[in-house]
């Protein structure tokens, strides 16, 4: 029987207590269905962390509590690690690949190496007065179900347009549980394996978040049962009352039927009976369609997201294949925004007062300070292994945000992470004065993400290493070209060539 409810386990920051953790570890793993193999990996996950923070952050010995708190998810688990030790320092976590580790035998970034082999996804957190934080993330490893390797058939000279021929009645509805086989399927003959959605491809989590929630899919069929396409809304827990619309596709031989215009519309009627705050999409940039199927249903861009996913292959649309994917953000929101107040800096308030116009709302912007808050920052690292990108959130900027936010993009950077980007509260008057101190790290403006709770965050990104081919990103509106010019001008890589 699987539980509901959080579990906590608090130890004192002392090794001979592994012993506990394990069994504790252990006797959870079961319980939520994890196989032998993965329960191993999570214990031996655990063991590092804990061995970790009892020699980094409790160096001078002091007993002291470490908390353990087992978070169940529709997909797995969500294992975190509090404690009131010194601040972190990432640097002390290097990720190296397993060439570096043979040639260097570095005994330092061996642990985190093993760790992100184990898990799925590794979080350092720095909560400021409430002290530091490890999050581990683990998937339930169930695998999909045999997919056909053959690819359907589809007439190449059709390739977005139906003939009157291939014209057939479909209704729009809700995803069906046991249909969910067949919507990983249809993901596999639209996008092969590379979709950035990748819950997508197991039919097992597709149920289980169908279930739960976190996914609402609703699927075009034929009189016939035959599924030809699937769009759902996303829900993060992360990101409240907001419905991100997309793992939209159609097959091959289905396309120009207009599935994806009444599968929106469903959509957007089921979130505003809901009650949403605001629907979300992310359109790829390799073509505009889903980028102008967005702006037919009134949303609007809000950030430009370069290389944020590996490059994605689209059947049948001959568009090439990027070794990186760029995303345009689009946002909408679904009642109209009350007056609110941002903290933007000065040589970014005309674009983003013309982002929150496109939008339909009128910030108040705020006049600058010159005062930190005082104490540590209130930051969040996330890494994302599959996509190889990092995010730093700055929820609140101490008097050391600048240092920490450049150890973090260093950490990042040398585990070879190919795009960071840095999320700044708007609402935090330590945004607007150290921008600056920030762009000269080689962060450049991404945009804005708004937010339910009235925190909307300036977006910036950072390239490793990296120069986009800005003539090759298509976008699907006026304004979205301007927005388009004005990061590729913020860019200074691109500046120089």
């Amino acid at each position: 029987m699987r539980a509901s409810l959080p579990v906590t386990l608090t130890l004192p920051n002392d090794l001979n207590y592994l012993s506990l953790l394990n069994a504790f570890l252990d006797d959870l793993a079961k319980r939520f269905g994890f196989s032998p193999k993965e329960a191993l990996q999570i214990q031996l996950s655990a063991e590092e962390t804990f061995a970790n923070i009892i020699e980094h952050d409790f160096p001078d010995g002091k007993l002291a509590p470490v908390e353990i708190l087992w978070e169940p998810q529709p997909l797995g688990m969500t294992l975190r690690f509090h404690h009131k030790g010194q601040p972190l320092d990432p640097e002390l976590f290097p990720t190296l690949d397993k060439q570096e580790l043979e040639e260097k035998l570095a005994v330092q970034g061996l642990g985190t190496f093993l760790l992100k082999q184990m898990v799925d996804e590794v979080q350092y957190n720095n909560r400021g007065y409430e002290g530091q934080e490890v999050v581990l993330i683990k998937h339930l490893a169930t695998p999909p179900e045999e997919v056909p390797e053959a690819p359907l058939e589809a007439d190449p000279a059709t390739e977005l347009t139906a003939s009157v021929a291939e014209v057939v009645p479909y209704t729009v509805r809700p995803l069906k549980l046991e249909e969910s086989v067949e919507v990983a399927r249809l993901a596999y003959h639209a996008y092969s394996y590379s979709y950035p959605y990748e819950h997508i491809y197991f039919p097992d989590r597709v149920k289980k978040l169908n279930a739960e929630g976190s996914l609402a899919s609703f699927v075009a069929i034929t009189e016939e049962g035959e599924i030809i396409s699937h769009a759902a809304m996303v829900y993060d827990a992360g990101w409240p009352g907001v419905a991100e619309l997309g793992v939209a596709f159609t097959k091959t031989n289905r396309r120009g039927l207009g599935c994806f215009n009444r599968l929106f519309e469903a959509m957007i009627a089921t979130s505003q009976e809901r009650g949403d705050f605001a629907l979300f999409l992310t359109g790829v940039t390799t073509h505009p369609y889903s980028q102008k199927t967005a702006v037919r249903y009134g949303m609007n861009e809000c950030a430009l997201m370069l290389s944020k996913v590996p490059g994605i292959s689209f059947q049948n649309i001959h568009e090439g294949t990027p070794e990186r994917e760029h995303l345009m953000n689009f946002f909408r929101f679904q009642t109209p925004r009350e007056a609110f107040g941002v903290h933007a800096p000065d040589h970014h308030r005309e674009m983003i007062g013309r982002i929150y116009q496109n939008l339909g709302c009128k910030p108040r912007f705020e006049g600058a300070s010159a005062a930190l808050a005082e104490g540590p920052s209130q930051m969040e690292v996330t890494t994302h292994p599959g996509s190889m990108v990092g995010v730093v959130d700055v929820r609140q900027a101490g008097r050391n945000a600048v240092n920490e936010v450049r150890l973090a993009l260093r950490r990042l950077c040398v585990s070879r992470f190919e795009t960071v980007f840095l999320e700044l509260n708007l609402t935090d008057p330590a945004t607007a004065q150290l921008c600056h101190a920030y762009e000269e790290m080689g962060f450049f403006f991404s945009g804005i993400l708004p937010r339910e709770d009235g925190h909307d965050r300036l977006v910036f990104q950072f390239l490793n290493n990296q120069r986009p081919d800005y003539e090759a990103i298509r976008v699907a509106s006026d304004f979205g070209q301007e927005l388009l010019d004005y990061v590729k001008r913020q860019d200074r890589s691109h500046a120089l060539l």
